[in-house]
């Protein structure tokens, strides 16, 4: 079993701004999520649900900066020289941990996200849930242009995810995706995911 280590809201915020080299201030945790894209306390609890889980690589205190880094490339969606360039991390070792990290996050997607949820708090309205559609941009790779990827939003290729939020309570709800971005539309997906 692997040993973990919890770290606070407080540790999270304070390691994040470190990286940055940025001092703690009043602006501080708006500074955090403009640069990771999320609360610190978000960050920190998806650490230790993770640690809870036994879902944490070996030696997980030298990697909560690398799971950081994660959460970086999440909000920013940098190449990855622009990553490297952000972690100061060697290119190889930056695409094996932000992949392996992001894989383990969304590893918690389906303990975390039931449809069921869209009923709790729900004062009576009639319609409860909301479902969109959104294109992610990413950079093709060098075996050539393929029209099953190709997202109408960027010109360009795209993988495509399909959300559902409840109204009564703000909760995700249900997630779908990634799809190529050319293969199928936002109701061919709700009709796959949520309505089969």
């Amino acid at each position: 079993m692997s040993r973990w280590v919890q770290f606070s809201t407080e540790d999270a915020l304070t390691r994040g701004l470190q990286h940055i080299e940025k001092p703690r201030n009043r602006g501080s945790n708006k500074l955090f999520r403009g640069t990771y894209g999320s609360e610190a306390k978000v960050v920190a609890y998806v650490w230790s649900f993770l640690g809870y889980l036994n879902r944490l690589p070996q030696k997980n205190t030298l990697n909560f900066e690398k799971f950081l880094f994660a959460f970086h490339h999440l909000k920013h969606y940098p190449t990855d020289e622009q990553g490297r360039v952000f972690t100061k991390l060697h290119q190889n070792t930056y695409s094996v941990w932000m992949r392996d990290f992001i894989f383990r996050i969304a590893s918690l997607a389906p303990i975390i996200i039931k449809f069921h949820n869209r009923n709790r708090h729900a004062t009576g309205e009639p319609y409860r849930t909301t479902v969109d559609g959104f294109d992610v941009h990413y950079f093709e790779d060098s075996t050539g242009r393929n029209p099953k990827k190709y997202s109408a939003k960027f010109n360009g290729p795209g993988l495509r995810w399909m959300v559902a939020l409840s109204t009564a309570n703000a909760e995700i709800v249900a997630i779908h995706g990634p799809e190529l971005a050319g293969m199928k539309n936002d109701l061919q997906m709700f009709r796959e995911s949520i309505k089969s």
